[in-house]
């Protein structure tokens, strides 16, 4: 039995080997599964698509593998019309936003316009028609010097044309202001009432002369009437006074007067002239203006303090209106006109002497309101004497 045993060992050793060997296979085997496994595990997982399930309505001779290839390409398709949507909701957002930016833009451009416009040029107001009074007929008026027509009733509204001197007209109302209403081209429009008169402006009309006949000497004109002048007067002035003063040799007043002078020679020459003679009785007459007419609320204060200084001396003011021009390069009517009404209110304690429209009454006519011929001169020196 004991030899039978050892007989029987080393067949069992045997077994055991074999078997080993195939254990080692086994393990193998699996350790390389488990290698794979574990190095899938490192990595991203696969996407497996499963197999096809055959619905209940399906059968193999139905749609079957094409089915699910359908259902894939509608996937696909799906997923194409996803991106597709997005690419078009991108562009239409890019559009929505580069309307905007568009429309931003115009927008700022706009107000950008919108203000400058505001800057340079005022919204024009229109003329209160309520103030103006209509006449039952219409008045047939001449113009006395060429003058402007305006949208509204003052200086302040658009020019819309122009009256020339001696042109007839109908007037239909006035404003409250004292300005004519008026019709041109069918269109409403005024003119300053100092300005139109109801007779044509004397023109002197020549006498015809046969060709035989010798034309007659010209008729010296008269001389203009001297008016005495009262004691005291000092004359202050531009080119009006040096004329005048020429004119009258003198006129028997003192004068204290230049050529071209403005505000800045009255203010810091002839002022303190005057403050070195003013005293009780005297009568001062100021002439300026026509110059500079933009200077009408410098010369106004200015005048109303030296006026009341002088009065504490026993001395009176007088300020004489700028006279009436034609074709001046350097100023017009509507600024003579801004310029005279200005001065009437705002002057205080000074008597206003208004040469200007007695010089429009009476048809003269000088085209820088200047250098008038001397019998013009005299008359404007006897008015001014006649009103102190």
């Amino acid at each position: 039995m004991k030899k039978a045993r050892n007989g029987i060992f080393p067949f069992l050793i045997m077994i055991c080997f074999l078997l080993a060997a195939c254990g080692k296979t086994t393990g193998t085997d699996g350790n390389v599964a488990a290698g794979v496994t574990a190095a899938e595990e490192d990595e991203p997982a696969a996407t497996v698509t499963p197999a096809p399930t055959a619905g209940p309505d399906e059968t193999e001779d139905g749609p079957g593998e094409d089915a699910v290839s359908a259902d894939n390409a509608d996937s696909v398709s799906t997923d194409s019309v996803s991106i597709d949507s997005v690419s078009d909701d991108s562009a239409s957002e890019n559009t929505a936003s580069e309307n905007t930016a568009s429309e931003n833009a115009v927008s700022g451009n706009s107000a950008s316009d919108n203000a400058a416009g505001a800057a340079d040029k005022p919204a024009e107001k229109e003329p209160d028609l309520s103030r103006v009074t209509e006449w039952e007929k219409p008045r047939t008026m001449y113009a006395s010097v060429r003058v402007n027509l305006r949208k509204g009733p003052s200086v302040e509204y658009r020019r819309v044309g122009e009256l020339v001197r001696g042109e007839e007209v109908s007037i239909f109302g006035q404003d409250a202001g004292g300005w004519y209403e008026l019709l041109r081209g069918g269109q409403i429009c005024f003119v300053c009432n100092s300005y139109l008169a109801e007779t044509p402006p004397a023109d002197p009309t020549p006498v015809p002369v046969p060709e035989t006949t010798p034309a007659p000497a010209a008729p010296t004109p008269a001389p203009a009437p001297v008016v005495s002048a009262p004691a005291g007067v000092v004359i202050v002035g531009d080119s009006r006074c040096v004329g005048m003063r020429e004119a009258t040799g003198g006129g028997g007043v003192s004068w204290i007067c230049e050529n071209s002078k403005e505000y800045e020679w009255f203010k810091g020459t002839a002022i303190p002239q005057l403050d070195a003679i003013v005293g009780k009785g005297t009568k001062v007459v100021i002439c300026m203006g026509v110059n500079d007419t933009d200077h009408a609320y410098s010369y106004a204060p200015l005048i109303n303090q030296k006026a009341a200084e002088w009065a504490a001396r026993g001395a009176r003011t007088y300020f004489v209106s700028v006279n009436p021009v034609g074709d001046n390069p350097y100023t017009n009517m509507d600024n003579v006109v801004n310029f005279n009404n200005i001065m009437i209110n705002n002057l205080s304690g000074v008597k206003y002497i208004d040469t200007c429209n007695w010089l429009i009454a009476n048809g003269y006519v000088c085209n820088d309101g200047l250098h008038y011929d001397p019998t013009t001169n005299q008359r404007i020196f006897s008015v001014i004497i006649g009103s102190l």
